[in-house]
């Protein structure tokens, strides 16, 4: 008796490697398109905090007069008291 495998293990075997591929083709070609379709929806919803606006405003602001004092916490956090006072 010999050690070869018979031709409908060699089948199976290879079908299942197809399937398999076949499967990870298909998960990765979707995933990043649904990951991207939930952010852009994420985006585009009524659920945005406005503590994010309000802090790219305030960069904003600064930049537009000068970008000296924008990484010192201290005067940032006192131009943002003063654009937003509580």
């Amino acid at each position: 008796m010999t050690d070869r495998p018979r031709s409908d293990e060699c089948a199976t075997a290879s079908l299942r490697a197809r399937t398999a591929q076949l499967v990870a083709t298909v998960a990765g070609r979707s995933h990043p398109g649904l990951i991207a379709r939930n952010e852009i929806a994420s985006l585009r919803s009524d659920d945005r905090r406005p503590e994010e606006f309000m802090a790219f405003y305030t960069v904003g602001h600064m930049l537009n007069r000068s970008s000296t004092h924008l990484y010192d916490s201290s005067v940032f956090l006192a131009e943002y008291d003063a654009l937003f006072p509580a």
